[in-house]
């Protein structure tokens, strides 16, 4: 009777453990309007590519997390968490704008590459990432500012 009740929890226990693996593993990618961006996401387009109509919109859910993409016609791509919140922009034709890029990066970035171009940048908690035209990549703490990898 033990042994019975002990298989049959290892097996819900692996049957568990299955589905998790397969949800894990789901991902979809389905075009949107403009109007089912979160609010916030919105509001970052209105205030930075005012005057551009997104060629693209898509709500992905990739690895357990829900985010947004949105395609300009240049090729800019502008990435969204779950709450509309930025996690990255991505050029490959003009820079990020200014105001996007923490100050005490964009110092480093012009002290240091005079003349060159940040055309990405991505914001995690800890970290800001930002690609400069000339293919260097620096990571700083969002915190502190200070430079934490460089990658040429």
């Amino acid at each position: 009777m033990v042994r019975r009740r002990l298989l049959t929890a290892v097996a819900a226990v692996a049957l568990v453990a299955a589905a998790a693996v397969v949800a894990g593993n789901v991902e979809s990618r389905r075009p949107i309007g403009t109007g089912s961006l979160p609010q916030a996401a919105r509001t970052f387009l209105g205030s930075y590519y005012p005057d551009e109509s997104p060629a693209l919109c898509v709500r992905e859910f990739e690895d357990l997390r829900l985010r947004y993409e949105v395609v300009f016609i240049d090729g800019t791509k502008v990435k969204f968490f779950r709450d509309g919140a930025l996690e990255e922009v991505k050029s490959r034709t003009r820079p990020v704008p200014a105001s996007l890029i923490p100050e005490s990066v964009a110092e480093y970035v012009g002290r240091n590459f005079p003349g060159s171009m940040i055309i990405e940048v991505e914001m995690s908690g800890r970290e800001t990432e930002v690609k400069l035209d000339n293919r260097v990549e620096l990571t700083f703490d969002s915190k502190t500012g200070a430079l934490l990898d460089f990658d040429d």
